[in-house]
This record gives structure tokens, C-alpha cells and sequence, in this order.
């Protein structure tokens, strides 16, 4: 039989139980000490809650409010039917450098080189070609490429342009613009496609100057194609040429038959040509592509903003269209940047001008008449 624990003050079985059910701290020192630390955890952690609970929730800064708030303009595609999901814009990617194998001394200028079509039979026109996007199996989305010229002429004009137009963007240089490397280096890493503009007698000459080495019919032909030498030998790395020069368009030269010899010369060196002058054509034995519209005759931003929605409806017609402005100004790169930040989100995509470029006009006329 075991025997009775017997505590003093306790008379009944009720108060013994009551005795053994009360808390004890443990024996050893240890053991306090372990009950000690988890209560004043438990302690801490219910002063924090009361504490949070009484300040309320946390809000976030103003600027990380405006920030959530600002509509993604180029990852989010309102639905558009039939080829919104291939609205997107393209990457920026760096354009190649000038490459000697696309290039030959400039027979009357020591020193100087010219485009040529490489041995193995790359064009510079193909090699200096901004990015355009691959074309998929869903019919494409209306293209437009712009070109605005006078790149050069004003370095601080012409960085801004660079760092603020999108890559699609082409950009056509001044040949009588000084200190050129560095701009140009600048615009092919941002992969913004570059074009030579040829000086050529304008339509309204003399009262219009593109001048000392413009091209004109009181000229030899050889004397055009020296001059047309010195043009090519200012800067390396372009794809194409226009007759776009500082807002002119050299109407008076390009619409001679010696233009004609000039524009068949340029497509045997492997560059396209952009014809600046709308509602006119191409000569024939070049590659390359006509503009539809000129954006800029004045320096009004809501008129050039009128111009380039004029361009979305020619682009919705035809699949295309291409428009040309220039000499650069603030203004007009300011109305250009703004109007291309929505682009995608209307169902179309900027690109560069040569991806609109087509093969000669002759060629074409050939192929159609042997089918």
C-alpha cells in the first residue's frame, strides 16, 4: 500500500489537488533563466502588435503612389483588332561601325574613303540597317518610318535628338556638319539608323542655298561626281542617302536626267536612296522608298502634331508610309518623341526607313515582265 503524502495545511483531497495543479518555476537556475527570456519575448512581441495597431497601416511615399499610378505606355497593348499583338516597339540595338571591307579610297580626295559593296558581297545598306521587327504570320501592323535630318548642324540639338527619339528613328547628317565622329558614334549605339543628305540644287535656287558642293546641271558631269565624291568621303557608316538637307529637297538636280546617272552610281555602292520630296518618285537602278509626307513646314507644334496623325491614317490605308522632317529642331523633336511614346498602344509600329525601302523600280518592271 502507498503511503499518504501528507502536506501541512492541507485538510482535504479539493486542496490537495489545488496544490498540485498551481504553476512552479522549475527547480534549477537554468531553467528560470529559460522561462525569464521566452517571457519577455512574449512580452516584447505583444507591446510591437499594440503599438502597429494603434499607428495604423504604413503608407507609401507620394512618389512611389504617382509612380504606380503612371500608365505603362510600352509593355501594355489596349486590344486592337486584327495585329495589335505584333504593335510592339522594337529594342534599341546598337548599329554596327563602319566596316573597311564596305569601303575604298575616294579617288580624288587623298586620305578619304567611299562606300563600295564588300567582296562577299554585303551592302552597306543591309550592314547599317536599323532594327526593324521579323515579319511573323500575322499580316504585320501599319508601319511608319521617319526620317529628320540636319544631324550635326547643332551638337546640342543633335545629342538631344539622339538620347530622347526612339530607335526607329532614322537620322539623316549634314555633310558640312564638323566634329562628327562622336555624334555618330552616340546614335548607332542607340541603334539609330543614320543616312548621308547629298546637297543638290534646290528648286528655288538661288534663293535657296544648299551650298558650295551642291550638285547642279550648270556642272560637268564630272564636276557633279566629284562633288558627289566629296559628299560620300565626310562620314562612314550610313545605309542610305536622301535629297532631305536641312529642309530642303534639291528638287532643281533631282529631277534632271543626271540625276538619274548619280542615283544609278549610288546603288552600285550598296546604299538606298530616300526620296525627301513627296508626291515625286525614285529614279529607277536604286534601291530605296519615297516619302508621303513632310511633318515639319513650320515650327508649330499642334501643326506637326496634326501632320503626324495625318501619317497614322495614310499608314492605316496603304500598310506604310513614311514621313520626313527637318532641319532639327527642338520642337519638332520634342512633338515626335511625345507622339511615338502611344504608337503601340494604337495598333502601329515605328521603324527605321529602310525597312520601307524596295528594289529598283526597274528591277521590279523587269520581273513583272518575264512573269
Amino acid at each position: 500500500m502507498r503511503p499518504i503524502l501528507r502536506i501541512p495545511g492541507l485538510r482535504t483531497p479539493a486542496q490537495a489537488r489545488a496544490w498540485l495543479a498551481r504553476p512552479r518555476l522549475p527547480a534549477s537556475r537554468s531553467g528560470r533563466a529559460l522561462l525569464g527570456f521566452w517571457s519577455a519575448l512574449l512580452l516584447a512581441a505583444c507591446v510591437g502588435g499594440a503599438t502597429l495597431q494603434w499607428l495604423g497601416p504604413v503608407r507609401p511615399s507620394p512618389d512611389k503612389v504617382r509612380a504606380a499610378a503612371r500608365p505603362v505606355l510600352v509593355a501594355t497593348l489596349i486590344a486592337k483588332p486584327a495585329h495589335a499583338a505584333a504593335a510592339v516597339p522594337h529594342p534599341r540595338t546598337a548599329i554596327a561601325a563602319p566596316d573597311p571591307a564596305l569601303l575604298e579610297p575616294a579617288p580624288d580626295y587623298h586620305g578619304a574613303a567611299v562606300p563600295r559593296i564588300a567582296a562577299d558581297g554585303r551592302q552597306a545598306r543591309v550592314v547599317y540597317a536599323g532594327w526593324s521587327p521579323p515579319e511573323g504570320a500575322l499580316p504585320p501592323p501599319p508601319r511608319i518610318g521617319i526620317l529628320l535630318d540636319g544631324l550635326g548642324l547643332s551638337a546640342a540639338d543633335s545629342t538631344s535628338a539622339i538620347e530622347s527619339l526612339p530607335a526607329a528613328v532614322s537620322l539623316a547628317v549634314s555633310p558640312y556638319a564638323p566634329d562628327l565622329e562622336p555624334l555618330l558614334a552616340e546614335a548607332r549605339l542607340r541603334g539609330h539608323e543614320l543616312l548621308l543628305s547629298l546637297p543638290m540644287e534646290p528648286l528655288h535656287a538661288p534663293n535657296d542655298d544648299e551650298g558650295p558642293q551642291a550638285m547642279n546641271d550648270d556642272l560637268a558631269a564630272q564636276q557633279n561626281q566629284r562633288r558627289l565624291e566629296w559628299a560620300l568621303s565626310r562620314l562612314q557608316g550610313y545605309a542610305g542617302v536622301t535629297n532631305a538637307l536641312s529642309g530642303l529637297a534639291g528638287e532643281g538636280f533631282t529631277g534632271l536626267p543626271a540625276f538619274g546617272v548619280v542615283a544609278h552610281g549610288l546603288g552600285a555602292r550598296g546604299l538606298f536612296y530616300l526620296n525627301a520630296s513627296p508626291g515625286t518618285d525614285r529614279p529607277l537602278g536604286i534601291w530605296g522608298a519615297n516619302a508621303d509626307l513632310r511633318l515639319d513646314d513650320t515650327q508649330d507644334a499642334a501643326a506637326i502634331d496634326a501632320r503626324l496623325l495625318q501619317l497614322e491614317q495614310i499608314a492605316s490605308h496603304n500598310g506604310h508610309a513614311i514621313g520626313v522632317a527637318g532641319p532639327l529642331y527642338p520642337v519638332t523633336v520634342a512633338r515626335i518623341a511625345a507622339w511615338s511614346r502611344s504608337l503601340a498602344a494604337r495598333g502601329m509600329i515605328l521603324v527605321p526607313v529602310s525597312s520601307l525601302s524596295g528594289a529598283p523600280a526597274d528591277a521590279v518592271e523587269a520581273r513583272r515582265s518575264d512573269e
